[in-house]
């Protein structure tokens, strides 16, 4: 009787010769390390850039919580000029009417209402 490993000995594949594995060392040992360094950075910078263009509604965040509406008004006045925005004339006649005008006690929600206000015209670029 005929042996069967002979017969179907030239149907199975052949083994394929081992692949050679590289050498470890070959890369460089720095790349990773630079990868994530300059990943950290541009995560940084985007966050700096975020957290600056968000100055404007901080500050005016701050003025509005302020207790004294007659010296949150004399910091909202300056607000506009250090923050670069057009402030509409409306709102600069009511805030120059909070400045200037007697003590009232509407003088906080007043403040507020322009702070809600200038923050509609601080989003513009």
């Amino acid at each position: 009787m005929a042996d069967p490993h002979v017969i179907l000995a030239p149907l199975v594949e052949p083994v394929l010769p081992p692949v050679p594995v590289a050498a470890p060392g070959t890369g460089s040992p720095w790349l990773l390390p630079l990868a994530v360094l300059a990943l950290v950075l541009v995560i940084v910078l985007l966050f700096l850039a975020w957290w600056r263009r968000r100055a404007p509604q901080r500050a005016l965040g701050r003025i509005a919580r302020q207790p004294d509406a007659a010296q949150a008004a004399q910091q909202l006045a300056q607000w506009p000029q250090r923050y670069r925005r057009q402030a509409p004339p409306q709102w600069q006649q009511a805030l120059d009417q909070l400045r200037f005008g007697a003590p009232d006690a509407r003088g906080p929600d007043t403040l507020r209402r322009l702070c809600r206000e200038a923050e509609s015209f601080a989003r513009a670029p």
